[in-house]
């Protein structure tokens, strides 16, 4: 296969010192999602940085599992602090154990810029935030929720208790005895309505687990480190 120089706005996930002047890197692209990347000399004096939160023009050329970058040129910075720093690096850790590398999942990379400029901004709620980042990375993934309508078309009904089911879609259920949710919860999950700590909860939890799916129940190191109070 011909070796290629491919070019493409990037943001950097992780990154860890390779050899005596370099760095093995795993960057979020917007045309080819994810890649993994030697970037030689990147520790020299005079060489373009690659940091966290900040966007950059990136050109790598190489095929395979491991490419090579050539030129890093940034572009924005967004500043980032407690617990919205927390909340980034628990996304960057999703997006590592879930995007299949090498392929195309589409709107991923946008929704992650949105969510720095979200989480840059101190007013925005970070609970929202990352809930509608969760809902836009499950969506690329094949698996998308609808909180106002069941799985057979009919509406949710506030009144009404209603549980997920297959991975396809929200049932409503009679007996008290099954694990269920208020359908006035679910409404308000469809309508970015966070002011319950009911509706926050069952949020984080409906969409946690969908993933998974993808990473099976392995435990995100984030949560380890920083607690659930962190990404809730």
């Amino acid at each position: 296969m011909k070796n290629i120089t491919q070019r493409s706005p990037a943001f950097l996930l992780h990154k860890r010192r390779y050899r005596e002047s370099s760095f093995l890197v795993t960057l979020l692209t917007e045309r080819f999602s994810l890649i993994n990347a030697v970037y030689p000399g990147a520790r020299k004096k005079g060489r373009s940085a690659i940091d966290l939160h900040t966007s950059c023009l990136v050109s790598w050329r190489g095929t395979g599992s491991l490419v090579t970058i050539q030129q890093c040129e940034p572009l924005e910075q967004f500043t980032l602090t407690g617990k919205r720093l927390f909340s980034a690096m628990y996304v960057h850790e999703l997006l590592v154990k879930t995007l299949p590398e090498g392929a195309i999942v589409e709107g991923v990379f946008h929704a992650y810029q949105q969510l720095l400029y979200q989480l840059a901004d101190s007013s925005t709620d970070t609970h929202a935030c990352l809930r509608n980042f969760e809902r836009e990375l499950l969506r690329g993934l094949g698996l998308e929720f609808v909180f106002d309508t069941q799985r057979n078309g009919e509406p949710i009904h506030p009144d009404e208790s209603y549980c997920f089911k297959d991975a396809e879609g929200f049932v409503q259920v009679q007996s008290l005895e099954e694990p269920c949710i208020k359908g006035s919860t679910l409404l308000a999950i469809h309508r970015n309505d966070y002011s319950e700590s009911e509706t926050r909860r069952t949020a984080k939890m409906l969409l946690q687990s969908a993933f998974s799916r993808y990473i099976g129940y392995e435990k995100l190191k984030a949560g380890d480190l920083f607690g659930d109070a962190f990404l809730s």
